[in-house]
């Protein structure tokens, strides 16, 4: 892509916005087993790992109120139209997508893409390709708001 919609800061003022991190401990998810584990589980309606650093479902919760996930559209399939009342982060590891959005608005996202989806904002993927997956990470606020019982709740947005 050669434009960006967002807005970026500088590192130092990321990183001196960061406040009540967690210790948790380090943790690797190498590419290689988690390609693995793409490629032999059984296909669902939802292709979607989370990343723990533990076995309970309390450590999927990575860091105060954040879970990652490992998520892909498989070969010329798409997840439909959807909504929910968590926010997502994509990082587009491997292959092309198609992610539609409210409005009828449509971009291809590549490798190195990221794309925000604010909750309660209707959108889907569409994957063209007929021979190869498309793999991403999707950082979201699942736990937090796990944690304060709103998990379910859809909030709708307005799009501008």
């Amino acid at each position: 892509m050669d434009h960006v919609d967002g807005t970026v800061s500088s590192y130092l003022a990321m990183k001196a916005s960061l406040t009540n991190l967690t210790n948790r401990p380090s943790k690797v998810w190498t590419a290689a087993s988690l390609d693995a584990l793409r490629q032999n589980l059984r296909h669902t309606a939802e292709d979607v790992l989370g990343l723990t650093h533990g076995s309970s479902h309390e450590d999927a919760e990575l860091f105060d109120g954040m879970a990652l996930e490992y998520q892909w559209i498989r070969c010329a399939e798409e997840m439909g139209m959807h909504s929910h009342s968590w926010w997502h982060l994509f990082f587009v590891i491997s292959g092309e997508v198609r992610i539609r959005l409210e409005g009828g608005n449509e971009r291809l996202l590549q490798s190195g893409d990221v794309a925000f989806v604010p909750p309660g904002a209707l959108h889907g993927f569409r994957n063209d390709d007929p021979s190869i997956d498309v793999v991403m990470y999707s950082l979201t606020n699942k736990a937090e708001l796990a944690r304060i019982g709103q998990f379910g709740t859809v909030v709708p947005i307005a799009v501008e």
